[in-house]
């Protein structure tokens, strides 16, 4: 997964990220770096509080690093403005995490056609992309209803939709299948890896599930704020 003719979607080049606690200064992140390919999933794992979610914070520009440079697409992210991250946030980056986050009181489709909406897409388009999304995820008989009356599975699922509505070129997981039970963890983790095969996402998962991780195209481990290769 390491040829250079693949395109690297995301690239950490040397991120660092340290918080000041009075009179210490605290290295969370020390110098990281990572390129991830279009159409590769990473298992990112390490033991809690190893600044997993700081990483995938930074990675998909939704906090700045102390130092070092991250690019998405290609573009260099490290010095743009707050609007200008949002925009390519929108457009590039989807998230899924732990918890579903879905929006109780909108529907399943709703739930999918709101990022659409806010990134500019007609509502009649949003519609037939929510609806393209729910029957790729098995979800068709399910769009009308509200995160309470799914199960943990579909609102996972759900959530997953939202997070490829806009077409993204990164998908960043956090424990995704964390609250799940194993059997449904597993239905919705296969899916998972089939459709970003199937779109060319280069995805990066935090999970402490190793059996998942083995699964992935790679391994890499953060562990005192370094980064190595499992």
């Amino acid at each position: 997964m390491n040829s250079p003719a693949l395109k690297v979607a995301l690239k950490l080049d040397n991120v660092r990220r340290s918080f000041t606690q009075g009179p210490r200064t605290i290295e969370v992140l020390r110098g990281l770096i990572l390129d991830l390919h279009a159409g590769e999933t990473i298992a990112l794992v390490g033991p809690s509080g190893a600044g997993k979610s700081t990483l995938l914070q930074i990675a998909g520009l939704l906090e700045p690093p102390s130092s070092g440079k991250v690019f998405v697409d290609g573009e260099d992210c490290s010095f743009m403005s707050d609007a200008e991250r949002t925009n390519v946030r929108r457009n590039k980056i989807g998230f899924i995490y732990q918890s579903h986050r879905l929006l109780p009181e909108f529907s399943a489709e709703e739930n999918i056609m709101l990022p659409q909406r806010i990134a500019g897409r007609s509502k009649t388009d949003a519609k037939a992309r929510a609806a393209e999304l729910l029957a790729l995820m098995g979800l068709e008989e399910r769009g009308d209803h509200r995160p309470s009356e799914l199960s943990g599975g579909e609102q996972q699922r759900t959530a997953f939709a939202r997070a490829i509505a806009n077409g993204p070129e990164i998908l960043l997981a956090d424990e995704p299948t964390g609250n799940l039970d194993i059997e449904t963890g597993e239905r919705v983790f296969s899916l998972l890896v089939s459709i970003v095969k199937e779109t060319n996402l280069g995805t990066l998962i935090a999970t402490h599930n190793m059996e998942l991780a083995a699964r992935m195209d790679r391994v890499v481990k953060l562990s005192d704020g370094v980064l190595t290769e499992v």
